[in-house]
């Protein structure tokens, strides 16, 4: 055997073993790797058994405190979850592991696994979702009612309201006076007036002249008519009588005439107040004054005739006339005159 071939040889010898002491150390490395795995898995398997009683026991503390769960469904919830916890730490581990990647796609189903039992707890004190929309439902039908009945209270107490103000006006309104008839004109009541009080005092005047004791009736002549003439013209007749009254009466007489009774003088004098307060309450107008030249000259000698031709007077003037010329058909003549 050549020294090239035992130098081959003892190479080839060589490699064998560098690979065979290679292989040994990867193998034991790896077992020891695989042995410390399974170390930590059942450390954490021997966790979660220690920590199970007291897992439970938070579990059902939440349920009771948080949800209201009590007796039986409570250990039915809480072996439920704890049944999903231990399936997802399986998972975990044998991922762990085993190093598997089909595993470990699987592991966000796992964990919904988990939380599944939590979506359907609802905490106490809450209304389901389905409950809720129910019940939003009936508070809306609800709300509807109200209002439509609060509307209608509405439209009752506007109508009280409103009769309430009308028989409240109504009871401070002023009662309602009667309609007066439409009263005449005041100059046609005025002129009326007139020739009934001229009228009146014509027959006053009758009635003095026959109470006189120097009066003696005529029997063959029958007495004038008495006819009521316009306003105008029986204040200008009064004013002519009473002036021929003056004339006639006797110069020589010495007895003062009979004087009138009390009912005819207190009826002329009632009379004529009254004239001369309705008198006032019209305006007098402003008498036609004549220039100082002409006062005297048209004044005529017959009185008939200036009673006619005189300027309209007015209601004050005749009232005072009427008033001088009683007082001078009730007052005493004058004594004659010695010398005659």
């Amino acid at each position: 055997m050549s020294t090239l071939e035992i130098a081959g040889l003892i190479l080839t010898v060589e490699f064998a073993l560098a690979a065979w002491a290679i292989l040994f150390v990867l193998l034991r490395r790896q077992r020891q790797s695989l042995q410390t795995d399974h170390a930590h898995a059942d450390a954490a398997i021997k966790e979660l058994a220690n920590n199970e009683v007291s897992r439970r026991d938070a579990l059902s503390t939440l349920f009771q405190s948080t949800y209201g769960l009590e007796g039986a469904e409570l250990e039915s919830r809480v072996d439920a979850y704890v049944e999903r916890e231990q399936a997802f730490y399986s998972a975990m581990l044998s991922l762990y592991l085993q190093r598997d990647g089909e595993k470990l796609k699987n592991l966000p189903a796992e964990l919904t696994k988990v939380l599944t039992p939590w979506a359907g707890l609802t905490p106490s004190g809450m209304v389901p979702a389905d409950e809720i929309g129910s019940q939003i439902g009936s508070l809306e039908h609800e709300k509807t009612q109200l209002a439509t009945e609060l509307e209608h209270t509405k439209r009752t107490l506007e109508q009280l309201m409103d009769e309430y103000m009308a028989a409240f006006d109504k009871a401070q309104a002023p009662p309602e006076t009667p309609a007066s008839p439409p009263s005449a004109p005041a100059e046609d009541v005025i002129a009326a007036d007139i020739v009934f009080e001229e009228e009146t005092l014509e027959e006053e005047t009758l009635e003095l002249d026959q109470n006189r004791p120097d009066a003696r009736p005529d029997v063959s002549e029958p007495e004038p008519e008495i006819k009521a003439e316009p306003a105008s013209k029986s204040t200008a007749d009064l004013d002519a009588l009473l002036f021929d009254d003056a004339q006639d009466e006797p110069e020589g007489q010495d007895e003062p005439p009979a004087s009138p009774s009390a009912d005819n003088l207190d009826d002329v004098f009632g009379e004529t107040l009254q004239y001369d307060i309705e008198a006032d309450d019209e305006p007098a107008p402003k008498p036609a004054t004549p220039a100082p030249g002409k006062a005297e000259a048209s004044q005529p000698d017959d009185p008939v005739e200036a009673a006619w031709s005189t300027p309209p007077r007015t209601e004050e003037e005749i009232a005072q006339e009427e008033l001088e010329g009683l007082a001078d058909l009730f007052d005493p003549p004058p004594p004659p005159a010695k010398g005659k």
